[in-house]
């Protein structure tokens, strides 16, 4: 999910990017309740009045939808992701397993990214010394 954000925000003015990742509790609660937990009138009435602030702060039109919205609404698909999985672990999987098998993945993304990125070249240490 990170290397999706930080594509997003680095296309994208902050605050766009930033209203849309907002959108991410909204999504767990709702991915949640399809595993079956129970989410309240309440809970609803409020991932309701969620998603009108960050429509109302987005303010969705032809500006905002481009190929870079789109990467930050996959990064708030994938942190959902991890957040429902990692939610269903049991408690004796330790935290530090759980955080280095997500800098693995983030790593492998980004390493994936960086090969096949256009703009990426080896720095050269002359060129730069001189």
């Amino acid at each position: 999910g990170s290397t999706f954000f930080l594509t997003a925000l680095s296309h994208m003015p902050q605050a766009s990017v930033t209203a849309i990742v907002q959108a991410l509790p909204l999504a767990v609660v709702a991915t949640s309740s399809l595993r079956g937990e129970r989410i309240g009138g309440r809970g609803w009435l409020c991932v309701c009045g969620g998603l009108a602030g960050v429509l109302a702060v987005v303010r969705p039109g032809a500006s905002i939808l481009s190929r870079y919205s789109l990467f930050a609404l996959v990064a708030v698909a994938i942190m959902t992701l991890r957040d429902v999985v990692t939610r269903s672990l049991p408690a004796a999987v330790p935290s530090l397993l759980v955080a280095q098998f997500a800098a693995l993945a983030n790593m492998g993304v980004g390493g994936v990214l960086l090969l096949t990125s256009a703009g990426w070249q080896v720095r050269n240490r002359r060129a730069a010394a001189g």
